[in-house]
């Protein structure tokens, strides 16, 4: 059973500021983006603009939705899908983190981890070069969006994102995604 007070504990011990667990959509996604916009304007622990906030916010769930296991390919441009995102204070880096987690097929691995991996390495100079080359050319372009959503979350992010594949029991996987500002 679960218990609220030791989950309240465990947010609390981690700095956990906002949590969403569930069902997303787009329409979803605004209410909590209106949401944070509320919650981040009466904190006062943030070095970073709110902007960068919802950008990488709304980049990460746009990864959810996009790389969601249960996707239909069929033209559907609403697609319910469950995740679970979090918004938190770091207080050992002093730093603001989001993490983001949602099940994936097996095929789509490979994809996520060269999106991320070619961007990790790069200096800030890098990225804004290869940020405009992609807004250029349009070469990492998909039916699902543009390409850019990885390296738009490496531009703002103060280190490497971190990811990680777990192993589920229906052979999906848990597509878990760490970035520090």
């Amino acid at each position: 059973m679960l218990n609220l007070a030791d989950l309240q504990k465990q947010f609390n011990d981690n700095g956990v500021i906002f949590t969403y667990n569930g069902y997303l959509s787009h329409e979803i996604l605004t209410n909590i983006i209106q949401a944070l916009e509320e919650r981040i304007g009466t904190l006062n622990v943030f070095n970073q603009s709110a902007q960068t906030i919802f950008t990488i916010f709304i980049e990460m769930t746009q990864n959810m939705i996009n790389y969601f296991a249960g996707r239909r390919d069929d033209g559907d441009k609403e697609c319910l899908c469950e995740g679970i995102i979090v918004l938190g204070f770091d207080k050992e880096k002093e730093k603001i983190y989001l993490k983001s987690g949602n099940l994936v097929q097996p095929e789509d691995v490979a994809k996520i981890t060269e999106r991320i991996d070619s961007v990790t390495g790069l200096d800030k100079d890098e990225l804004r070069a290869r940020f405009r080359d992609l807004r250029k050319t349009g070469k990492n372009r998909s039916a699902r969006g543009a390409g850019l959503g990885f390296l738009e979350i490496q531009r703002k992010a103060s280190e490497p994102i971190n990811y990680s594949f777990i192993k589920m029991e229906n052979s999906t996987l848990l597509f878990s995604l760490d970035v520090y500002l």
